[in-house]
């Protein structure tokens, strides 16, 4: 052999006896392997979801923005911690302003995601279930700080790190919800401060209100915002109720006064057509717009949400 070719076969069998004993000191503990993981749980993850646990089904963490607020920071770390605890691993989503929560869903379906935590505050899970209700997976809430948190308290939920033991314990109920002009769904409540109105319930009957101005709730799973504690929440029942009262300077209500003045009609209802005479505000779900018309229909498929013992229903 020449020199040159002794150096190279030299060069190569050096190349391979270091080869062999890193590969022994990998086997026997003495070097970790470094490998390209995804983050399980964090903020700063939005890669494939990673499953620990056989078993269990794909998850999909929907962060809301305002969660990228230094002062949630703590909180955050100590929920992620929790949900490691339990070992409910998933892939993690920051969402913006311009997402749309459903296309992201349906996205994941395909690579195995079951069950979709929302993690935010009220305006987070309207704005995600108003889209998504729809859609064949079990959804779940972790509420992050005081603000803005009612739903939380109806569905038996508590604030924070502690909504990883609901989340854990993972406790099915089926809700109802509907479609409001066959567009966006509906989950908990719609108001109507005061309106002239026609009303049309089930096909089956119309009710003319234009004679005075009228205040109106659905509810679902909230109560209407008038003497809500006179109230039980039904939103397992297949229906949902409607009520009336007299709005508040309207003739009527001036005419019945004292304890008559807080009289409520109640109906229930699978579909309903509400008519105003003219454009009035309505509050369906927190979001507030002007409508002459409304259609609202109760979907036959149920809302899948993961709840505590706690829940007010």
């Amino acid at each position: 052999m020449t020199k040159a070719l002794l150096r190279s076969s030299k060069a190569h069998l050096d190349s391979e006896k270091v080869k062999k004993e890193l590969q022994f000191l990998i086997r026997s503990g003495g070097v970790k392997t470094i490998t390209s993981k995804s983050k399980r749980i964090g903020l700063e993850s939005s890669s494939a979801y990673s499953l620990e646990r056989k078993g269990t089904d794909g998850y999909l963490y929907l962060y809301d923005s305002y969660l990228q607020d230094p002062e949630y920071k703590n909180i955050i770390a100590n929920i992620e911690k929790r949900l490691r605890d339990f070992e409910i691993f998933g892939k993690t989503i920051k969402l913006s302003s311009f997402t749309n929560p459903k296309v992201l869903i349906e996205d994941d379906m395909r690579h195995g995601i079951k069950t979709v935590i929302i993690v935010g505050n009220d305006d987070s899970f309207i704005r995600i279930l108003s889209r998504a209700a729809d859609l064949n997976v079990t959804f779940g809430f972790i509420p992050v700080g005081q603000k803005k948190n009612h739903f939380a308290e109806v569905l038996g939920v508590p604030l924070n790190e502690k909504a990883c033991e609901v989340i854990s314990a993972r406790k099915i109920e089926k809700l109802d919800y509907a479609t409001i002009n066959e567009k966006n769904f509906f989950i908990c409540y719609l108001y109507i401060p005061a309106a002239r109105l026609k009303v049309q319930c089930d096909e089956s009957f119309t009710a003319d209100l234009r004679q005075d101005k009228f205040e109106i709730a659905i509810a679902n799973l909230l109560p209407p915002p008038f003497e809500s504690q006179r109230f039980q929440l039904h939103p397992q029942d297949g229906q949902m109720e409607i009520y009336f009262r007299p709005a508040a300077g309207g003739m009527l209500a001036n005419l019945m006064g004292g304890k008559k003045k807080k009289q409520i009609s109640t109906f229930y209802f699978k579909k309903i057509l509400l008519k105003m005479e003219k454009p009035a505000l309505v509050i369906a779900d927190g979001r507030e717009s002007k409508e002459a018309m409304i259609t609202i229909e109760i979907n036959k498929k149920k809302l899948a949400m993961i709840v505590g013992k706690e829940r007010q229903f």
